[in-house]
């Protein structure tokens, strides 16, 4: 029997890290399940700090605490709760583009239209498609 040297036994714990965020990131983007009518509530943000602070890109990036895309590690963006633009904290989540190949319009997103108002100001066909921009939610539905 060989004994795995500490390289593999990195690469596969690193492989199945991104196969468990891929499994999750297909039920993220589903939309908010829970039965509460709290208008302000954002349930894939975090509500406390969890976080060391560690935007290096490590794997725990997930939930640290944020204030713009740049305080989060590349392929994460700081998710913030909907109505939440400019100023305030969110949580790093990882980008649905994260295993997307470049100009692969809607990688990871269903094609089901509910639209959303991006904080930039533009109509998004649904939560996970802003999220894919990496671009906060200003409002539910059309933008005016």
């Amino acid at each position: 029997m060989r004994i795995p040297t500490p390289d593999r036994v990195r690469w596969l714990l690193f492989g199945l890290t991104l196969l468990a965020v891929f499994a999750f990131g297909a039920f993220a983007c589903s939309g908010d399940d829970d039965d509460d009518d709290d208008a302000g509530a954002d349930d894939d943000v975090a509500d406390d700090d969890t976080s060391d602070d560690d935007t290096s890109g490590d794997d725990d990036a997930a939930g640290d605490v944020c204030e713009t895309n740049e305080d989060c590690p590349i392929t994460y963006f700081c998710k913030k709760a909907v109505g939440l633009c400019g100023d305030g904290q969110g949580a790093c989540k990882l980008s649905p583009r994260a295993g997307c190949d470049e100009g692969d319009e809607g990688c990871g997103c269903d094609d089901v239209y509910e639209p959303v108002c991006g904080c930039d100001g533009e109509t998004y066909g649904n939560e996970c498609d802003s999220e894919l921009a990496e671009v906060n939610i200003a409002s539910e539905g059309e933008c005016p």
